[in-house]
């Protein structure tokens, strides 16, 4: 898989960081190397792409918080791993607490304080932004 590490993170080795594209060992049509689990894929595949893609990380499922994006102008502050329900923006300052979301058509935004060491990671779509 080819994982994208935005240089301007390589400053704070406190963080981890990666954005995957398509690409990966379970790269078939119509869904190649997906990571989300609303588009149709299945769930297998997809909890086994994860995996995968976390482990090149250097992380596994039980340190990564994920939501079920809804194109609206949610935030969820959470402190916990796994399904933390609907929202467009994920917020912690919990160490060793990944935070994921999926990207396709809509921007990406990821933030660090190094100061308050907080991260959020923001589903950008057209109502939320």
């Amino acid at each position: 898989m080819l994982i994208i590490k935005p240089f301007v993170f390589n400053q704070f080795p406190e963080i981890i960081f990666g954005f995957s594209t398509k690409c990966g060992s379970n790269s078939e049509p119509p869904y190649y190397f997906n990571l989300s689990y609303s588009v149709g894929d299945d769930k297998e595949k997809v909890d086994q792409n994860r995996r995968m893609f976390f482990e090149k990380l250097g992380l596994n499922e039980n340190m990564v918080s994920y939501q079920k994006q809804v194109h609206e102008d949610k935030i969820n502050f959470i402190d916990t791993c796994g399904s933390c329900g609907e929202s467009d923006a994920l917020i912690t300052n919990s160490k060793n607490l990944g935070l994921a979301i999926s990207s396709a058509d809509c921007p990406a935004i990821f933030i660090y304080d190094p100061i308050n060491k907080i991260i959020a990671a923001v589903h950008s779509g057209w109502k939320g932004t």
